[in-house]
């Protein structure tokens, strides 16, 4: 008897807890902050790390390119 109380007790008490998180996160000054503090910093950090990367991968594109325009251009001119 006393869990099933308990579990009627902590039922009521999530979902209050779930109700008012979703209104606190419904508000546009709450997404603003999540934005702005938590969003933008971790999307920032990843473009920071993954910048060299993407730097690299696009000079090695290039430079395949160039040297298969170079390549085509040999066989032509023979």
């Amino acid at each position: 008897m006393f869990l099933f109380y308990e579990k009627k007790l902590m039922d009521k008490i999530s979902k209050s807890d779930v109700d008012f998180l979703i209104e606190e996160l419904s508000k546009e000054k709450t997404k603003e902050d999540i934005k702005r503090k938590v969003i933008d910093p971790i999307f920032m950090y990843i473009i920071d790390k993954v910048y060299p990367y993407v730097i690299v991968t696009s000079v090695i594109f290039i430079l395949t390119f160039l040297i298969a325009i170079l390549i085509l251009f040999m066989l032509v001119r023979k």
